[in-house]
């Protein structure tokens, strides 16, 4: 999406197979997962998806103040970027429509929602476990301890709403179980 053209950017992204993922892969996060939902959705329809949501207008003053040039919260992005001059009015409401196109189009089944940043996370693996049917780390409760040290996960938790994709066993059609 970065130094391309848009109409180049557009075209990239659309003609891209999402389905070459390895089958290595168990999940994936972050971006260009949420910038790019509707080509993963339509690749391995089967998915389940975990949606972090925090408020809108925080999220929008954060992505400013710590990550300029970064996409917009939008599907295919490619020529909108994170500017100085960007409204975040503009951006937080970008953020919640990109939010509900996720939970309009995702079954309520195959969708869980997790705010990361209001709140105890306690139980949050156990849900999250739960959810994808893998195991959580023993002892662990809340989220994300394990792989974090707490500054680290607020640096973490400043970045882009994550939305996850469990692994292949969920294929998409033509594509086969493993």
């Amino acid at each position: 999406m970065f130094g391309l053209s848009r109409e180049e950017c557009v075209d990239r992204v659309r003609k891209f197979d999402y389905t070459t993922l390895a089958e290595s892969v168990g999940f994936m996060t972050d971006m260009p997962v949420y910038e790019l939902f509707l080509h993963f959705y339509l690749s391995f329809p089967n998915a389940k998806w975990i949606l972090t949501t925090r408020d809108a207008n925080v999220w929008a003053e954060h992505r400013k103040k710590d990550h300029l040039f970064s996409p917009y919260p939008m599907q295919e992005p490619c020529g909108y970027i994170v500017e100085p001059q960007s409204d975040e009015k503009v951006m937080a409401k970008a953020f919640l429509l990109t939010n509900d196109l996720i939970r309009c189009v995702v079954p309520a089944e195959k969708l869980l929602e997790l705010d990361l940043f209001e709140g105890s996370t306690n139980g949050m693996m156990a849900r999250i476990a739960e959810f994808t049917q893998l195991h959580a780390p023993e002892g662990e409760e809340a989220f994300p301890h394990v792989a974090f040290p707490v500054a680290d996960r607020q640096a973490f938790l400043k970045g882009t709403p994550s939305i996850m994709c469990p692994d292949h066993s969920r294929s998409p059609p033509g594509r086969g179980p493993n």
